[in-house]
């Protein structure tokens, strides 16, 4: 949970924004603070960021905006939080099921197992499973680690 917007500092930054103080924020002074801040937005993309504020449509941006902007934005990332946490707790049991020992990390003989016990062929080819071990094993230790294992992962798409 997100501690309360503070109107105060809300203040502080939208006063930033709004440079002739007439209580609206308009392209031309979106488009200062972004160069001010090293980021060069062209027209396109200054109207863009506009009009996904602008609630009203009168082409500014006025401090009621301005503040469901941040709730917006505060709200996003803590989505984005929750969601990478269920991700990383969802990939911590996936590897646990792997990790028989749970010494954190799986071994060939531990990956083995698990894929004889799913039924997979390919898991009964030792081969074949330190080839996948090997494929994944950033450090060289013939094993794979957490990291190595969520870096598997995501590139499998699953994450």
């Amino acid at each position: 949970m997100a501690a309360p917007i503070d109107q105060a500092e809300l203040r502080r930054a939208f006063d930033m924004f709004d440079s002739n103080r007439d209580g609206m924020i308009s392209r031309q002074e979106l488009r200062e603070i972004g160069d001010k801040l090293g980021m060069r937005w062209s027209d396109e993309e200054t109207s863009s960021m506009l009009e996904s504020v602008d609630e009203n449509g009168d082409g500014l941006v006025d401090f009621g905006e301005f503040v469901a902007l941040y709730s917006q934005h505060i709200q996003g990332e803590e989505i984005q939080a929750a969601e990478e946490a269920r991700i990383k707790a969802e990939l911590q049991e996936a590897f646990e099921v792997f990790d028989k020992n749970k010494d954190g990390f799986i071994t060939a003989l531990e990956l083995h197992s698990v894929l004889c016990s799913l039924g997979l062929k390919h898991g009964s080819d030792m081969v074949h499973v330190k080839n996948m071990i090997s494929s994944v094993d950033a450090d060289g230790d013939h094993k794979v680690n957490f990291k190595e294992f969520r870096t598997m992962m995501s590139k499998a798409k699953v994450m």
